[in-house]
């Protein structure tokens, strides 16, 4: 190890911190950029921040200085020149400096200092480390050849269909995760659940036969859930107001485009409660991981609803493996699996560098987590960004699967989504590569 020195700042109080070229900031993340570096002016509120798909732990890395906030609270990192990082650490708030040392070395040095609220731990499941695929690009495919919403295309007969190709294709079983949509819908806008996340039953008529054929086929059931956000027009904001704050303007969505049309739950007891009565249904089917999607908003609220989400999940089967899309070491306290989420490979952006921008931030912020390295091939948004092609070529999707290969991390799974036999087969052999690759290594 190389000479590292550190100090313990507690607040009121300020520090400054010289700027010479980018700050790394890892819990600056906008959806679809690799914004973790930032030059020139910026004012960063830790707990009022958007996370983005992305967003990692409460710190600011120069290269030659590291200084991260140790707790879970207020406090606010600024440049006015360009040149020096100024940290303001309330009261009850403490920083860490770190000076010295590699990239590595600091990180270490910081996750073992911080002090998150943990919950008791619980032993990693042998299943959480299986490949895992998920159902979502596809549904986006069928929806580009059908048309309609990917939402719509969702159904038994397309969780079959899409398991019988899997096996046709001669890849090993792992994971199933049912995605986005099989939900009763508000009849708003497709796509936004009505609040009670009930099983639509035109799309499946029984669930719990489903799951377990899918356990018959030699895979793992996995339910997606996009949990935390509500529509604002649903009848069920209305029936459950204990749910949300008392003025509604709080809750509203982070992400600009849905500020008015959707609400997040207010943490507290009351959601616990509710996230059980969610849960419950599907811990009873046989479900054995949940996908948790759409954690967008302010940092603060964002951290208190996953620990609700936890808890009410632990308390019906502490072995189902929750994965969530934040690598903030308070937040994933919270979750047993990190997702890397959303890259889209269109060639007007830089899909390369934010693949790996997530993946270091994943690697750094939450070695103690595992890591699900989200779909090979990218996310295509169908519909959302009109100028992204439908589908990535054969090159970039065998490019993007070799990607992972520059980090060798000891806890990540591979994930597969579009499935590899719409290409050739130089894809389908770059697949059983990538799977067998990207297995979780034993420390």
């Amino acid at each position: 190890m190389t000479h590292m020195e550190t100090r313990v700042i507690k607040g009121p109080a300020h520090f400054d911190m010289a700027l010479i070229h980018s700050a790394f900031v890892p819990f600056h993340n906008l959806w679809g950029m690799n914004s973790y570096f930032l030059t020139g002016k910026f004012d960063l509120d830790i707990q009022t921040l958007g996370s983005g798909s992305t967003s990692g732990s409460p710190v600011v890395a120069t290269g030659q200085q590291l200084a991260g906030f140790l707790k879970f609270g207020p406090g606010r990192v600024t440049s006015q020149d360009g040149s020096t990082i100024h940290f303001e650490i309330p009261e009850g708030q403490s920083l860490l400096v770190i000076a010295g040392g590699t990239e590595r070395e600091q990180w270490a040095c910081y996750n073992a200092t911080v002090e998150a609220p943990t919950p008791p731990p619980r032993p990693r499941q042998a299943f959480w480390s299986l490949p895992e695929y998920v159902t979502w690009v596809e549904q986006e495919v069928l929806a580009y050849e059908r048309g309609g919403s990917p939402f719509d295309h969702l159904n038994e007969a397309m969780v079959r269909s899409y398991i019988g190709r899997v096996e046709a294709l001669g890849l090993p079983p792992g994971k199933l995760t049912i995605d986005a949509g099989w939900y009763l819908e508000t009849g708003r806008r497709t796509g936004d659940c009505d609040g009670t996340w009930r099983v639509d039953p035109r799309k499946f008529p029984d669930m719990e036969r489903l799951c377990g054929w899918i356990k018959s086929r030699g895979f793992i059931p996995g339910l997606w859930f996009g949990l935390p956000q509500v529509a604002a027009a649903a009848p069920f904001v209305r029936e459950r107001p204990e749910l949300f704050d008392h003025d509604v303007r709080d809750n509203l969505a982070w992400e600009g485009a849905q500020t008015s049309e959707q609400l997040y739950h207010r943490p507290s007891p009351e959601v616990t409660a509710y996230y059980r009565e969610v849960f419950a249904p599907y811990v009873a089917m046989g479900f054995r991981k949940f996908k948790l999607d759409y954690f967008g908003g302010q940092r603060a609220r964002m951290t208190g609803l996953i620990r609700c989400a936890h808890e009410a999940i632990t308390s019906l089967d502490p072995t189902i493996e929750i994965e969530g899309h934040h690598p903030d070491i308070f937040y994933s306290r919270w979750v047993d699996t990190i997702r890397i989420h959303d890259v889209v490979l269109h060639n007007g952006w830089d899909w390369q560098g934010l693949t790996l921008a997530h993946l270091r931030v994943g690697e750094l912020c939450v070695p103690d987590r595992l890591i699900n390295l989200d779909h090979v091939g990218g996310n295509l948004y169908l519909g959302l960004i009109p100028a992204v092609r439908i589908l990535p070529s054969e090159e970039d999707y065998i490019r993007h699967s070799r990607l992972f290969d520059l980090y060798d991390g000891l806890s990540r799974y591979p994930v597969v989504s579009l499935l590899p036999d719409r290409f050739g087969p130089e894809a389908r052999k770059a697949v059983k590569i990538y799977l067998e690759k990207h297995r979780v290594k034993t420390p």
